[in-house]
């Protein structure tokens, strides 16, 4: 475990007549990114990597920087990993073992570090395997009461792919392994069986989803786990029938599949399952309607689904579909792309589909959600207040060490 030090009275704050100046005295800062419901977190490091610190400031929802922390990486970018249902931040330094060792280092709401490392040989030997290089790393969530690591591990005997999750609890670090189901190897490849996939979380459950397509009946599998691993009773669903195609999933939140880009991490299906706020959602495409569907169901059954208008083919008759989901407070935005056409649906108690303003990118609406109710240039960052926002210039991100909010 490597030392914390944490930097006392390091930075410059005011505020004045509704604007807030905040400082970083060390270095330029590199990237602002909204945590909803929290704030903002402003990351400073050097630009020239001769300095090994890296700085994290909190911009509350209040309007004041309420902490700033350093920590040590192993390397330059370590990648954040961030939930907007979770009190803690994560940044990793690592996605591939070293020595058998993922390092992370975690901050809670109140500015406490923690470096540590997550040693993965006890856990796989303890499943079965004969070295943690059996398994491969293809996400990473943060949810309310843990961290979640998700490894495949190849079973050539069985012909399948084992699915394997490490628990890591927020408050005390301490880690429950768990092997749960595992994937036709034959279902992956013809796509009649999906890997299993993060598929939301509340404060009791975190629940993965898997699509099972099999003698002409699909079904949408939600299986849930506690936050120490323990496995909960699968709900199953019934698609209704149409004719589905495969869907690219491009991450649209600081999780592990957003920086992990190859092998079992770039995900493809059918279908993709999502729980919010105790109903479970499916999204598919209709190829005989030419439109996607996004289907509600319960203990009920399934609810009136969300259709989008007809979408046209490209020149050679075919679609090509990416998929992108973000929770926000209590909605989920779902962008899809098909072929040129792009569309956004808001799903909560009333859902619509929805045009996301003009020169917003994907990636400045996964760094900061609140820029949708905001602006629509590609400079500006949005800060969420308890009340109304505040905004500044990021045009000289990466130069500059001190931001103007107003």
């Amino acid at each position: 475990m490597r030392r914390l030090i944490t930097l006392i009275a390091v930075f410059q704050f005011f505020k004045l007549f509704g604007q807030v100046n905040v400082t970083s005295e060390s270095y330029p800062f590199h990237d602002a990114v909204e945590w909803q419901g929290v704030g903002s977190l402003l990351l400073a490091k050097d630009p020239s990597s001769r300095q090994k610190d890296y700085n994290v400031i909190l911009l509350n929802t209040l309007g004041e920087a309420q902490w700033k922390e350093k920590f040590y990486p192993k390397k330059d970018n370590p990648s954040l990993i961030l939930g907007h249902k979770s009190n803690y931040i994560y940044f990793l330094d690592n996605f591939v073992p070293e020595n058998h060792k993922l390092f992370y280092h975690q901050i809670n709401m109140g500015g406490s570090v923690k470096s540590t490392y997550l040693e993965l040989l006890t856990h796989a030997k303890k499943l079965g395997y004969s070295s943690s290089t059996d398994l491969t790393l293809v996400d990473v969530v943060n949810t309310n009461g843990a961290l979640v690591f998700q490894f495949v591990a190849e079973n050539k005997s069985d012909k399948s792919y084992d699915n394997v999750f490490i628990f890591l609890t927020h408050h005390n670090h301490r880690t429950y392994a768990v092997k749960t189901l595992s994937s036709s190897m034959e279902g992956v490849k013809e796509n009649t069986e999906a890997m299993m996939k993060y598929a939301g979380s509340d404060e009791e459950q975190i629940y993965f989803s898997r699509l099972i397509d099999r003698a002409g009946k699909s079904t949408i599998e939600f299986i849930p786990f506690s936050a120490k691993g323990e496995e909960g009773f699968t709900q199953v669903f019934k698609l209704s029938d149409q004719q589905s195609i495969s869907m690219v999933l491009n991450p649209m939140h600081f999780s592990g599949d957003y920086y992990i880009s190859s092998g079992f991490a770039d995900y493809k299906a059918k279908a993709y399952g999502y729980f919010l706020a105790g109903q479970f959602y499916t999204l598919t495409f209709d190829v005989k309607g030419s439109k996607f569907i996004i289907s509600r169901f319960d203990e009920k059954g399934i609810h009136q689904p969300l259709v989008s208008k007809p979408i046209s083919k490209d020149k050679k008759d075919k679609y090509a579909i990416s998929v992108g989901l973000m929770e926000i407070q209590k909605s989920l935005i779902i962008a899809v792309g098909v072929n040129e056409e792009n569309f956004h649906a808001r799903v909560e108690s009333t859902s619509s589909i929805f045009q996301v303003p003009s020169g917003i990118s994907p990636l400045q609406f996964m760094k900061n959600p609140s820029i949708i109710q905001f602006g629509k240039s590609s400079t500006i960052f949005v800060h969420p207040l308890t009340e109304g926002f505040l905004s500044t210039s990021l045009f000289d991100i990466g130069k500059t060490a001190s931001l103007d909010f107003e």
